[in-house]
């Protein structure tokens, strides 16, 4: 076969790859099959052609035929990071997480920065039961990109397995303000920690901000009352709830509540209540001027 009919198999194989569906994926094995029945002696191309079925039947869900791939693929070149880690990648999907670790601590010796392994084996070591080493793996990615907002999720799972919610709590709300694409899947693990410790008030304001961030506001308003609830000096909780009654346009209810954080703790609240001034400004003059002759009494 001419060299630019492989090339152009190859570029039919990715492109069966990268749409994802079962049939596309089935086209992928096929166009690869077809060049490694060639009998090409093009290193560079059998690596590419054994990544790209490695991927595809992993993504069907035949792992023990993508582990054959990558195993060629390392016999190929062993310092291969990345078919090291792709390797692990399937044992995890398919629950073999000690072997998922070996593959991943191979590639982690070869390429030491690699982000993407040491999220997985984070991930992978948490599931194992052992958390410390979830948490250094994590950590040092952290370390090199600390916005990163799916391992602030991976840790928090971390640290509600260790039970230390406050630290977890801090991971999923550091997470959803970074990356909003993760307030839902936050929201879950709030809820992970409620169903553990139903009485942790931490939890039910940060389930509130969340849900008040997707404009669900009524939901929202009912986590907050929940956190009040069971702590009643909860100055945040009282807070939120102001800005959320706020976005309800019930404003007389806002400024009844953000009075009461402020009751609790005058510090801490004046310089969010002159915010929250600001809003209820936009809302109703005649509450601002009440407001404005409060706050000015407190400062």
């Amino acid at each position: 076969m001419h060299k630019s009919e492989l090339k152009n198999l190859i570029g039919k194989a990715s492109e069966y790859v990268d749409s994802g569906s079962d049939q596309s994926l089935k086209l992928a094995v096929a166009c690869c099959n077809k060049v490694l029945e060639s009998n090409i002696s093009d290193e560079n191309f059998i690596s590419k052609v054994l990544d790209l079925k490695g991927v595809a039947y992993d993504k069907l869900g035949n792992y023990d035929d993508a582990i054959k791939c990558y195993e060629e693929l390392i016999k190929l070149n062993p310092i291969d990071a990345e078919a090291h880690r792709k390797m692990g990648d399937v044992f995890k999907h398919k629950n073999c997480c000690e072997n998922a670790v070996e593959c991943y601590e191979t590639a982690n010796q070869i390429d030491p920065t690699n982000i993407e392994t040491l999220n997985n084996k984070g991930e992978v070591l948490n599931c194992l039961g052992r958390y410390e080493e979830a948490l250094e793996c994590l950590d040092r990615v952290l370390d090199m990109e600390e916005n990163s907002a799916n391992t602030l999720y991976k840790k928090g799972n971390v640290h509600i397995n260790l039970k230390q919610w406050e630290k977890a709590i801090r991971c999923f709300d550091e997470a959803r303000k970074i990356d909003p694409n993760f307030v839902d899947t936050c929201i879950e693990c709030y809820d992970k920690i409620i169903q553990i410790n139903p009485q942790y008030s931490e939890a039910w304001n940060s389930k509130g901000d969340a849900f008040s961030s997707l404009g669900r506001y009524e939901d929202a308003l009912e986590s907050f009352d929940k956190a009040i609830e069971i702590d009643p000096g909860h100055v945040d909780a009282w807070l939120h709830k102001s800005i959320n009654l706020l976005d309800l346009s019930r404003d007389s209810e806002a400024y009844t509540a953000f009075l009461k954080a402020l009751e609790l703790d005058k510090a801490k609240s004046c310089t969010l209540i002159r915010s929250l001034i600001m809003m209820i400004k936009s809302h109703n003059g005649a509450i601002f001027n009440y407001a404005s002759e409060d706050v000015g009494k407190t400062t």
